[in-house]
């Protein structure tokens, strides 16, 4: 009986280093043979019945709630300030002019994204040790300030360029027909991203040369290069060391904005796909329903698909890059999805695409955790067995930090994807609520049709869909767990997902408040 319960925690037991390090220790993944596997492992069924998966996968559950409540709950703030527009002047919404509602829309947009993300780069750094205090770990507080300080210049350069983008794109330069195509959001996005490649370098800058962790990192690293490095320095001029500082700084820049470029390409693609939904998708009935749900399930599966290919390169060794390469997509394009849906204000119909997706989502999900399995275990097939202990050390550790890397990304993406399902809910009831009579936009209400039948009915569907998202969940984890994915390990980067799920939710809401914006005014 002890025996079983030990291989059943096994079994589920999380991964110590899953999403801690950039590096992969070979005592990680104990060596084990086939054989020893096989004997040991218990079966699907028993594994489903014991009180540790049950308890694994509602726990998980719970935490991905939790960081969806305080995504949807930030996004609800932030949508309030976005309805305002102009709040300096007093003058209300519906006397304010294009230009001036539009200007101070992607004013508020780049302030609230440097805010959150500087949050966000701040929980990364935080629990570190500075020079500075070196006795006591850092903060969030104590890191976000130093960030804010280090990344302000980027900030103005990204107010420039919409401040810039603002005067080209203005009504009386551009034509109606171009205007009708939301040109101010691609160049939102663009001084965005400006920031986001800053905010990277600044956060490399930061733990490099500020904490003690980032600097013994690098001596580490440095060590076997101690013969090059003392040649170098050997023949180096004795003239002037500040020239070289911008040749390093832009291959910096460029490495930087090569490795964010993803990020800026798949955002790209979900506000293509936004728009194409928001103006040429017309939903009248249950087989149009079905259409639009199937084709943004595949689409939303191919950025998957494209995002899961990229992050499992050998240089890329964190989690946190497939966590933010699959949520924002999802996020807009589900969101946008049950946005198009529930303007049809029709109970039957959001019904018939709640539980198409579910469906759908289900299925999909059962059937990358058996081919996950399958593909671990051709993964163990081709393991070299009839080596010396030294001659299969290379063999063995690359098998086990490929194993690890697959299951660690596989839960990253599995609990992005959770994450992704609730925010969108919560977003899409919020632009309706913010929304649905604004004068600025055009979502089919009007003051007089009274929002409050609107959103008891709305209410109920809401409650309908993140019920049959609990379900799906529930099983889904269930079956996954089964098949050895854990995720425990995401407890050490809680307070990093809750920020980066409230950035995604405001990238999200803002693409929702430019796409939606009416132009003939």
């Amino acid at each position: 009986m002890r025996l079983r319960k030990s291989v059943a925690r096994r079994a589920v037991a999380p991964h110590p280093r899953l999403f801690s390090g950039v590096s992969i220790r070979a005592f990680d993944v104990p060596a084990t043979t086939n054989s020893t596997v096989k004997e040991q492992a218990p079966t699907i069924s028993r594994l489903l019945r014991q009180r540790a998966v049950w308890v694994h996968a509602l726990v998980t559950i719970g935490l991905v709630l939790q960081k969806a409540v305080v995504a949807v709950s930030v996004t609800w703030c932030i949508a309030f300030v976005y309805s305002r527009g102009d709040i300096f002047r007093g003058v209300p919404v519906a006397q304010q002019s294009y230009d001036t509602f539009i200007l101070a829309l992607l004013l508020w947009t780049q302030f609230m994204y440097c805010a959150i993300g500087s949050v966000t780069q701040a929980a990364l750094l935080r629990n570190l040790h500075f020079h500075a205090r070196p006795e006591v770990p850092a903060s969030i507080a104590w890191c976000y300030w130093r960030i804010v300080r280090r990344s302000f210049g980027f900030y103005l350069i990204a107010v420039a360029l919409l401040l810039a983008a603002t005067w080209v794109f203005s009504r009386q330069s551009v034509p109606l027909a171009i205007r009708q195509y939301k040109p101010e959001l691609y160049c939102c996005w663009a001084a965005n991203y400006v920031y986001t490649v800053g905010l990277g370098l600044v956060g490399q800058h930061v733990f490099k040369t500020e904490t003690i962790e980032g600097q013994r990192r690098m001596a580490s690293a440095s060590s076997a290069q101690d013969t090059r490095l003392v040649s170098s320095v050997s023949v180096a001029p004795t003239g002037n060391t500040v020239a070289p500082m911008a040749p390093r700084f832009g291959r910096g820049w460029w490495r930087m904005t090569v490795v964010r470029a993803p990020m800026l390409l798949s955002v790209t693609l979900a506000a293509v796909y936004v728009q194409v939904l928001q103006s040429f998708v017309t939903v009248d009935s249950a087989k149009s329903v079905l259409a639009l749900v199937l084709c943004n399930f595949f689409g939303k599966l191919i950025i998957q698909a494209a995002a899961k290919r990229s992050m499992l390169r050998p240089s890329v060794k964190h989690v946190r890059t497939m966590f933010l390469a699959v949520v924002l997509p999802t996020v807009l394009m589900d969101t946008q999805l049950r946005v198009v849906v529930q303007r049809v204000n029709s109970t039957q119909l959001t019904v018939t695409g709640t539980v198409v997706m579910s469906l759908l989502e289900m299925t999909i999900r059962l059937t990358k955790a058996v081919m996950l399995r399958r593909q671990i275990r051709r993964l163990e097939r081709h393991r070299p067995g009839q080596l010396t202990q030294s001659e299969a050390r290379q063999p063995s550790l690359a098998l086990a930090r490929r194993k690890i890397k697959l299951l660690a990304f596989r839960s990253a993406e599995l609990y992005a994807d959770m994450s992704a399902e609730y925010i969108a809910m919560g977003c899409s009831m919020t632009i309706f609520y913010f929304y649905w009579d604004h004068p600025k936009y055009r979502l089919g209400g009007t003051a007089a049709d009274g929002v409050s039948a609107w959103s008891s009915q709305q209410t109920l569907v809401l409650v309908l869909q993140v019920a049959a998202e609990i379900a799906v969940d529930l099983v889904a984890c269930l079956v996954e767990i089964a098949h050895g994915l854990t995720f425990h390990a995401l407890r050490q980067q809680s307070v990093y997902l809750a920020t980066l799920s409230a950035s995604m939710a405001v990238c999200n809401i803002t693409v929702s408040a430019l796409v939606y914006l009416r132009t003939e005014l």
